[in-house]
């Protein structure tokens, strides 16, 4: 996995699940320095905090340098979920980080919330997104949406998509089907709507069920890996 691959993987998780970069409602935004590190690199997008820490491991190991705050990344390390590359994430943070990175770090998020969380992370990101468009959306986050996707190729498709989605199927199965679509297939998610049936399916199927019955599409829960359907008949 490098942070190209995984960038992709994100972005494509956001778009499946309606997830726009930047809403505070989905959790906490940060801004990834990507695709190089800082001060390599002053271009940024916004990642959830948990995957700009992966983010960020994967960075290092690319530019040959610790690219992460070792306080956050430590955290998410020993209180986030557990993820596929748990164990070779916790190698990239013990080859990288530092022990003056750290007594930098600690300072900087030694003041906590209730959740745990560094106050001063939390502080910059609702400021990020106190202001809001008339549906109540985070306009930066809007805006960043946007600026992604303003290049267009000649069918005015947005060349960041595009570039984006043909990178995510480059690997290949013996078949020569996508690695990446055959996860995302795999994955299982159930429709959490009080009105409706608890429909299960893959991520893409689900979002377009939910849409063509108006159901919003935060109304979800991805089940188990080892969930399987059971079909009664009568």
């Amino acid at each position: 996995m490098d942070q190209h691959q995984f960038v992709v993987q994100c972005l494509e998780r956001y778009e499946c699940l309606d997830i726009i970069p930047g809403d505070p409602n989905e959790g906490l935004w940060q801004n990834a320095h990507y695709p190089a590190p800082n001060p390599e690199g002053d271009t940024t997008i916004p990642m959830l905090f948990d995957d700009h820490q992966q983010q960020g491991l994967y960075q290092s190991e690319e530019y040959g340098r610790c690219c992460f705050w070792i306080g956050d990344t430590r955290r998410f390390l020993t209180h986030g979920p557990f993820v596929p590359n748990w164990f070779e994430l916790w190698d990239l943070y013990d080859k990288w980080s530092g022990e003056h990175s750290i007594k930098n770090l600690k300072k900087a998020h030694e003041e906590k919330n209730e959740e745990g969380k560094s106050v001063n992370a939390v502080k910059a990101g609702k400021k990020r997104h106190e202001e809001k468009n008339e549906e109540g959306k985070s306009v930066y986050a809007l805006e960043m949406n946007k600026k992604l996707h303003e290049e267009k190729d000649k069918e005015g498709k947005s060349v960041f998509a595009v570039n984006a989605a043909n990178k995510s199927h480059e690997e290949k199965d013996e078949l020569g089907r996508s690695i990446t679509a055959m996860k995302l297939n795999m994955q299982r998610w159930q429709n959490t709507h009080p009105d409706w049936p608890p429909f299960v399916t893959s991520p893409g199927a689900l979002s377009c069920w939910q849409k063509a019955r108006g159901i919003p599409t935060e109304f979800r829960v991805r089940l188990p890996d080892d969930f399987e359907v059971v079909t009664v008949t009568s």
